[in-house]
């Protein structure tokens, strides 16, 4: 063989072993990185109206992002902005950090800085509600929390320990450690 030929075997054979370490390494990332994750559907801004049975609005749901996980069916929720209707009069409005939906879809579960506006009584003043956490029953139109909450109007202010709000029938119920300070 001639040494041209030489050189040109021994570069064939150079490229050929570089290319076949190059095509391993891009493999083994895949490797490391185990299965994907389970991915389901992503929103972003996305917006969901919900329907009650006699088929009017009972809701609409808006978030930063909406994301499926499939291992549970369960839904999560960021930056949540929800407008529930509980009937002819003007909406409860409740907003929150993050959220979850259950697989059933039959409850939306708000967490991180709750707020409930709503005028609850007569006048231009909105009845501001805040808690921990919240979880809101579509069905029963009940909204619950075990935790801390404060409630403000003006110059009202009221603390308790859980809170059932009756989002149909407009009506707030605090559980325990009742305290409030009403300046005139």
């Amino acid at each position: 063989m001639m040494p041209r030929n030489i050189v040109i075997a021994v570069v064939l054979m150079a490229a050929v072993t570089a290319s076949w370490l190059l095509l391993d390494r891009r493999e083994a990332p895949d490797e490391i990185r185990g299965p994907a994750p389970d991915s389901g559907y992503y929103l972003r801004g996305a917006v969901i109206e919900g329907m009650g049975v006699d088929g009017n609005r009972l809701y609409t749901l808006s978030a930063e992002r909406i994301q499926q996980k499939p291992s549970n069916n369960s839904v999560s929720l960021v930056n949540v902005d929800l407008e529930y209707a509980g009937g002819d009069e003007q909406p409860w409005r409740l907003t929150a950090d993050t959220g979850s939906i259950p697989a059933a879809g039959d409850r939306i579960e708000l967490i991180g800085n709750v707020k409930i506006e709503e005028t609850l009584f007569i006048g231009p003043e909105k009845t501001i509600v805040t808690t921990p956490e919240l979880d809101v029953d579509l069905r029963a139109h009940l909204a619950t929390t075990d935790t801390d909450v404060r409630i403000e109007r003006g110059n009202y202010l009221l603390t308790a320990v859980g809170l059932r709000a009756d989002l149909k029938d407009r009506k707030l119920r605090l559980q325990s450690e009742v305290h409030g300070n009403f300046l005139p």
